[in-house]
């Protein structure tokens, strides 16, 4: 996974044991970020995904 925008955003991946992982990403200032998955060299179907960050407050998205 890799994350680009207006600043480097810190990545975290947890693995959650059962085939599936979480990401998380945690931007420092607002903008437009391309967030761009892959599994095994290929992009995940969607990917890449843009997020606008308007403010402060963190507000998970989730696909699934």
């Amino acid at each position: 996974m890799s994350v680009q925008g207006p600043r480097k955003a810190p990545i975290d991946i947890r693995d959650n044991g059962n085939g599936t992982c979480t990401v998380t990403f945690k931007p420092e200032v607002t903008g437009t970020y391309t967030v761009n998955v892959t599994s095994a060299g290929k992009p995940l179907a969607g990917s890449p995904f843009t997020c606008k960050i308007i403010g402060k407050e963190a507000m998970p998205i989730r696909r699934g």
